[in-house]
C-alpha cells in the first residue's frame, strides 16, 4: 500500500499532487515528510493574509481577523495530517479499548490548542509583545502599517511552523499507537 500511494502521488502534478498527499493516510515517515512539505507550503499564504490584515486601520478588528486566519490554518493543517474531529473518532474506534490514554489526551490537547478560538487566543497571548507592537506601530505615520504587516507575517509564520511540528509529532504518535495496537493479541 505504501508503494502504491507513493507511486500515485509521484504521477500527479501541482495541485492534484498536493491534494492527494493532503488526503492520503499518514502510513509512515515518507508520507509524513510529504505532508510536512504540503503543510509548510500553505503557511506563507496565511502569513500573507495576516500581513495584509496588519494594514487594517481598525483596532480590534485586526485581532478578530488574525484569529480567523489562524483557525483556518489550524483546520487546514489538521486536515492534511488527518487530525480532524471525524478522524479523532475513527482513531478512537481503531485503537479501541487498548488506546493509550495519554495519546487520546494529546489528541484532545491538540484540538483545544489549534482548532478552537479559545486556544488561538491563548497562543496570541503567548506572543502578546508582538501583538502589542503590531497595535502600537499602526499609529506611526506611513511606516507603521508596514511594520504591523511585518509583525503579522512573522507571528503567523512562527505559529504555523509550531502547528505543523506538533501535528506531525501527534501523527507519528498515532501511527505508533496503531502499529503497537495491531501487534497486541486480542483479549477476546
Amino acid at each position: 500500500l505504501k508503494a502504491l500511494l507513493n507511486d500515485m502521488s509521484e504521477t500527479l502534478d501541482g495541485l492534484k499532487r498536493m491534494r492527494f498527499i493532503a488526503d492520503m493516510a499518514a502510513y509512515g515517515d515518507e508520507a509524513l515528510k510529504k505532508k510536512r512539505k504540503v503543510a509548510t507550503d500553505r503557511i506563507p499564504l496565511y502569513a500573507g493574509l495576516s500581513a495584509a490584515n496588519g494594514l487594517n486601520p481598525i483596532p480590534g478588528l485586526d485581532v478578530a481577523a488574525d484569529i480567523t486566519v489562524l483557525l483556518k490554518l489550524g483546520n487546514e493543517v489538521a486536515h492534511i495530517y488527518g487530525l480532524t474531529s471525524e478522524q479523532f473518532e475513527y482513531i478512537k474506534r481503531l485503537l479501541g479499548p487498548k488506546a493509550i490514554p495519554s495519546l487520546l489526551a494529546k489528541i484532545a490537547q491538540f484540538a483545544a490548542k489549534y482548532l478552537a478560538k479559545e486556544g488561538i487566543l491563548l497562543l496570541l497571548k503567548q506572543i502578546a509583545t508582538r501583538a502589542t507592537a503590531k497595535q502600537v506601530s499602526k499609529w506611526v505615520p506611513f511606516v507603521g502599517p508596514l511594520i504591523a504587516a511585518g509583525i503579522g507575517w512573522q507571528a503567523t509564520f512562527m505559529l504555523g511552523e509550531q502547528l505543523v511540528a506538533e501535528a506531525e509529532e501527534l501523527s507519528k504518535d498515532i501511527l505508533d499507537g496503531i502499529i503497537k495496537g495491531s501487534d497486541l493479541p486480542d483479549d477476546d
